[in-house]
């Protein structure tokens, strides 16, 4: 691990003692240390932080959502293409103890043939607990470009 940026240096120097903590993003992308960017920030800044990256010649792992449109995830697509960069999408959800265990049983045919399968979250949140950019009117927010679910 060699750096976050972040606007909370205090909490990643403890979490994570000695790596380099930056303000701003722009200095991830000028940085030559760096070959690989992960972007985890706020889904509205996705393709606009991958794709400085991707202009900077950096790899980039995108967090869930990849963008908030097609034509954005195609538009990065090209990009990382034509510069020979490595360009991937995270969700970390596949992950999750019951998908691999799900995902264990069909494979190993416990069940037989599966014909139909259906999965869901149930969320229920009357009220926020506290602010966070998640829960602001953003384009790329909500539990369809967060899970995947309406």
């Amino acid at each position: 691990m060699h750096s976050f940026v972040t606007s909370q240096a205090e909490l990643v120097q403890e979490e994570y003692s000695g790596v380099q903590v930056f303000q701003e993003v722009e200095q991830v992308f000028d940085n030559p240390e760096i070959d690989l960017i992960i972007v985890a920030s706020p889904n509205h800044t996705h393709y606009d932080y991958a794709e400085k990256a991707l202009m900077a010649g950096k790899h980039v792992i995108v967090e869930k959502p990849f963008t908030v449109t097609v034509s954005e995830a195609e538009r990065l697509i090209e990009l990382a293409e034509s510069n020979y960069l490595i360009l991937a999408p995270f969700q970390n959800r596949r992950w999750d103890g019951d998908f691999l265990t799900v995902r264990k049983i069909i494979e190993e045919g416990t069940l037989g043939e599966i014909l139909y399968f259906e999965s869901h979250f149930d969320r229920f949140r009357p009220q926020y607990e506290r602010v966070q950019w998640k829960n602001e009117q953003l384009s790329g927010n909500g539990i369809l470009y967060d899970l995947g679910r309406i």
